[in-house]
Parts: C-alpha cells; structure tokens; sequence
C-alpha cells in the first residue's frame, strides 16, 4: 500500500473519531460554560427536575433511571439542537416535526390528529352513541327549563372546514356525514337552540380573515361574528341588539407567532400579522374574578346594566380571555365562564342565570368523552347515583339512551352470578331512609334473577334486602322502581352502599339507584 494512502486513511479515522468525541462532549461543556445560543422551546409539558439522591434501594434503583429523564430535559445545547432539528425538518424537508401540527400548503398550520378525525370523516357517530349525546343534551336543556334558564349551544368550526383549500393534497375525505353534521342534526331534531356558525363563516371567509394561517384558533373578528349570531338567536326585550361589526385591520407590529408554530418550537422564525379590532365596551366591562390562564379557569365580567339578564358561558380557548369575551360580555349584567365542555350542575345553580351558552369548536368530538362522564352528569341532575358509575364484579356498561341516564349495566343470560352494582359508601345518620333501584329485568323462569339490598360496614350489616322474581310482581321488559325502605338505629350506619346482586335466571338492567329520608 502506498505510504501516502495509509497516512491519509489514518488521519481521516482520526478526525471521525475526533468530530465524534466532540459532538459526546459539547452537551457536557455547554453544560459548564453555556456557549450556545438558548432557544425557548413551549413543550407544554413540565421538564424532568434533577433526581434526589436518597440512600434506600429502591431510590437507588430508581437513581439511573430518573438521571437520564433528567438528563434528556437538561443536556448542554438541547434546545438549540432541538430547534435547528425542528427547522430543517420543516423548511427543508417540508415536514411537520411534531404528530400534534400538520403541515398545510402555502404556509398554513393545522391542529393535527383531532382535527384529522373530522376533516376526513373517518369515524362517523354510531347510532346509539348519538342518540346519549342527543339524550344529554336534551336532559341538560329541559333541567335548565325548569330554572327559566335558556340554553344555546355554539358550535365553532375547525380551521380545516373554512379553510380546506390549504389541507394537505394527499388527504382523502369520506363520504360520510361529519360528527358535527351528525350531533348538529339531532339536537335541532330535541328543540335546541343551535348556532352553528360553519355557514355563517363559510360566507365571511371571503372578506374577513377569520383563522390565524398559524394558530389553531379564530381571530378576534371571528370572535365577534359568532357572538353577534348568539346574541341574535337570543333577542328578547332584555338583550340588546347585537350592532354591527367593529373596525378592524392587520398589524405588523407586533408579529406574532401562533399557537401551531410554538407547538413545534418554531414560533422564533414563524410569525404572522396581528389582528386590531377597533372596539370599545360600551358600556364598560369590568373583570370581577379571574381564576387565571388555564383548563378549568373560572372568570366574572360585569356591566353596570341591572335591567340586563345574567349569563354562563362554558367554554373552550377559543373564548379563553377577557379581551375576547367583551363583546359578549357588554351584553349582559353579569356573565360568568369557566373553560370547561364538562357541565357542572352545582356551579350552574350558584350562578342561577338567565342564559347559558354552551361553546365548543368541533375538533373536539373527535374524542367520545368529549363532554364528560355524561351518566354521572345526569344523573347529578336527577340526584341520584348513575349505575354505570358503581362498582362491579360482573356485567358490562351498555348504552341505553331509553334510560333516564342513557347507560345502563347490564346483565345477560351469559352473565355469571355477581355483583352486578355496590358502592356509594356514605355515612348514614339515625333515621328513616328509603333506597329506590331503577331497573329492568327479564326473568327466563322462575328462578330468583336478582338480589337487592342496602348494607353497611362493607356489607357486614343489611339494613333490608329484597329477593326479586316473577313471584315478586316484576314486569318482563318494563323499567320499574324497586322501592326499599330501612332504617338506621341510633349508633348510625357507616359505609352504607346499594347492592344489586345478579342471580341469573334472566336478563337485568340497572339504570340508577338513589336513596333519602322520605
């Protein structure tokens, strides 16, 4: 071999080995002497802190374990590898370095897998799950009936049904109906107030921009359309006029970076206009309670208008600061919001209002508990305990939208005996109670099907009990108040629960149990 050829191999192997030696180290010397730039990263997340250093086993086994999460979260020059990864990955290799962000043409940013859901049409509502959302809904509505509280639902499109033209070409649309379409049908079909807003800005979107090209949510004078449409559907003597729209423009002082382009920890390069909407409350809105920035944030705006109503809105982040709460704000006396899609009945009766507005933006029905455990929600508004939401060791939870919950649990002829339904655990002062069980049962024979009782201690002591058979008067097929009367002595019952003991010999739905001093 030519001694040149080897003395230049050699060098080469001593570079590689060099350059990678130095790539090992830089991470630890930028961890001494901090020489690379920082950049900012929004990971919306809590980074790992550094281990405690405790002298048991298992902290010791744990130590190696929990250094390197740390350590993965704190290495030297992390964030600038992170961001220049996540740059040439989206500039260069036009791709998304993130699942949460899809990368859409001409610069436009879209929220990624909830929003795929819908945008493509991918999984349609089953018939029976429509028909518990449709049956929540309309138990909400008729709970806030009896209140005279009007409620209305406002339905936000995605980003990618006012702007489809900029999704991805590659992406393929079925044809189905969209949940939206779906859930939108059915509750006009309960007698619903819905504002659907996709046609009202399938129309603007011509003249008004009504989405950040990188932000997941709507601009402010999108914000003020929809709120316009509400107040519209509301209009009553006590609730003025919505008026018209205010100015507005778009600044470039400042840029700002969207919400999509922070999730992909670019929001130092990518940035956009701003919009200025030229608007002032009139009258004035004040903020009496603000709770902070976050899921579950509960805020007051007031008004000096006593003649006006009193409002609740539950919201999304689409409706998630003061600033773009105002328009709806200036119309009522008082209007408190949470940011939340779960309802709470006890905050709604606190806040006894006149109006309740229902806001939520479409992506999120991608998820089916999207509005909560709907069972236990329902069931609050009826007082009572929903089935489903028991303990078990046998039966499965079934919806039911023929039930006053709309779940229920069931059991079949397959079902082995069990305890079908236990739980509630609650301390019982002296008195006399009675339980009532919701059920079904559709006895085969004559055999026992079922074993109601109220215990306590875990069920070492039976308050009262009852055998359920054909015997005992149950109608096949036919939803029935199994009524149970019992006292608690003088020394009180602790742990008290309801029990439906499956027995076989039939089939068995149990919709809810509830129990009080009659």
């Amino acid at each position: 071999m030519h001694p040149g050829l080897s003395t230049y191999r050699h060098l080469r192997q001593t570079a590689t080995v060099l350059v990678f030696a130095a790539f090992l180290l830089i991470p630890i010397a930028d961890n001494v002497f901090h020489f690379a730039p920082n950049y900012a990263l929004n990971e919306k997340r809590a980074l790992c802190k550094p281990p405690r250093l405790a002298w048991s086993a298992g902290a010791l086994r744990r130590l190696p374990r929990d250094f390197e999460k740390y350590y993965n979260d704190a290495f030297g020059g992390r964030n600038f590898l992170t961001f220049w990864y996540n740059d040439i990955k989206y500039r260069w290799l036009r791709e998304s370095p993130t699942t949460q962000v899809l990368r859409g043409r001409e610069g436009w940013l879209y929220y990624g897998p909830d929003e795929l859901v819908t945008y493509q049409r991918t999984a349609p509502y089953a018939p029976d799950h429509l028909r518990l959302l449709a049956h929540y809904f309309k138990e909400v509505d008729t709970w806030l009936q009896q209140r005279h509280t009007r409620f209305v639902v406002l339905v936000i499109p995605n980003k990618s049904t006012v702007y489809p033209e900029h999704m991805p070409r590659n992406l393929r649309r079925a044809d189905l109906p969209s949940r939206t379409d779906q859930l939108v049908d059915a509750l006009r079909r309960e007698g619903l107030t819905v504002v659907d807003m996709r046609p009202v800005f399938a129309q603007a979107r011509a003249t008004i921009p009504l989405y950040y090209r990188l932000d997941s949510h709507w601009t402010p004078i999108a914000s003020h359309i929809a709120y316009r449409a509400v107040l519209a559907s509301l209009q009553t003597g006590s609730t003025p006029a919505p008026g018209a729209l205010p100015p507005w423009s778009l600044s470039d002082t400042p840029l700002i970076p969207g919400d999509l382009a922070t999730l992909m920890g670019l929001d130092a390069v990518l940035k956009e206009p701003s919009m200025v909407v030229d608007w002032q409350p009139s009258p004035a809105v004040r903020c009496s309670y603000n709770e902070g920035m976050a899921f579950g944030n509960k805020m007051v705006l007031e008004t000096d208008q006593p003649d006006r109503p009193v409002g609740v809105l539950l919201h999304d982040s689409f409706a998630m600061t003061g600033a773009r709460l105002d328009p709806l704000a200036v119309h009522f006396r008082k209007l408190a919001t949470t940011w939340t899609t779960h309802l709470d009945p006890d905050y709604v009766q606190q806040q006894d209002p006149d109006v309740l507005i229902f806001e939520f933006v479409e992506r999120i029905l991608s998820r089916d508990d999207c509005f909560g455990s709907l069972a236990g929600i329902i069931g609050r508004l009826h007082h009572v305990k929903a089935a489903v939401n028991g303990f078990r060791r046998v039966g499965t939870n079934v919806l039911e939208p023929d039930s006053v919950i709309g779940s229920v649990r069931r059991a079949t002829a397959s079902t082995p005996p069990g305890w079908l339904l236990f739980g509630g655990y609650e301390d019982l002062a002296p008195g006399s109670y009675e339980a009532v069980f919701r059920l079904r049962a559709r006895p085969a024979g004559t055999e026992a099907i079922a074993r109601v009782d109220v215990s306590a201690e875990h069920g070492a002591r039976i308050l009262a009990e009852r055998t359920l058979d054909v015997s005992s008067g149950l109608e096949s097929g036919v939803w029935e108040d199994v009524r149970l009367p019992f006292t608690v002595p003088a020394t009180g019952a602790t742990q008290a629960e309801c029990r439906v003991e499956f027995r076989g010999g039939g089939e068995l739905d149990v919709d809810y149990v509830t129990w009080g001093q009659p």
